[in-house]
């Protein structure tokens, strides 16, 4: 009965200390896919959790330090919110309209992106 018990304390004391492994490439997929969907904030905290949760992981964390450092340099690269391209546009050509303001866009004359749900515009537009 004492060996049951001692036996039965070591096997609940092992099972408690096993602690469930991460889903690394569960984890880097969720990255790649943020990162296409431009939800680059999203991209960048799922990065530290890699970091965090998979540090014996080097080949998922260089995959993803590439795709942090990419989703960094895009917002610098697409930093004019919608607001500051209109008042660039105006100040710059006048008057235009919507639609004028759409095909430029489709040509990218005026290059543009979704980020975090919201249109960005490149910092030196082609209008300029």
């Amino acid at each position: 009965m004492k060996n049951l018990l001692l036996s039965s304390s070591l096997v609940i004391l092992f099972l408690t200390g096993c602690a469930e492994r991460p889903d690394c490439t569960g984890i880097y997929k969720k990255i790649e896919k943020e990162f296409s969907a431009g939800n680059l904030a999203n991209t960048l905290a799922l990065v530290d959790s890699l970091k965090e949760a998979c540090p014996d992981q080097k080949a998922f964390i260089k995959k993803a330090d590439s795709l942090a450092q990419i989703a960094e340099r895009i917002y610098l690269d697409f930093s004019l919110s919608e607001d500051e391209i209109i008042s660039s546009l105006k100040e710059k050509i006048g008057d235009y309209t919507a639609q004028e303001k759409e095909m430029w866009e489709d040509k990218n004359w005026l290059e543009c992106r979704m980020i975090d749900c919201e249109k960005r515009y490149f910092n030196r537009e082609a209008l300029s």
